[in-house]
């Protein structure tokens, strides 16, 4: 991964720009202009003793007037976890 500029922790020891994502930060309810459009990223935690296989759902997009969208969701389980991390340091 090439590393990127980043004026806030560049100089700083012991990190390294762009070597991490960045964390995704939590939804809050938001209005849209008709005729415009967001990007929402999803975050889909699997429990650990979930059987592996393929699992369907629904996201919903709805305003004060009722439902306006409806997206079709499909992710595939595979029979292992991956280690638990929580921090964004090297």
């Amino acid at each position: 991964m090439t590393p990127w500029p980043n004026p806030l922790a560049d100089g700083v020891e012991g990190f390294r720009s762009g070597d991490i994502p960045d964390p995704l930060i939590p939804w809050e309810s938001q209005d849209v202009q008709p005729g415009r459009q967001r990007v929402a990223f999803v975050t889909i935690k699997v429990p650990e003793n979930l059987l592996d296989g393929i699992y369907t759902a629904m996201i919903i997009s709805e305003n004060a007037g009722g439902v306006i969208g409806e997206l079709p969701v499909t992710l595939e389980v595979f029979p292992f976890a991956l280690p638990a991390s929580r921090g964004f340091t090297p």
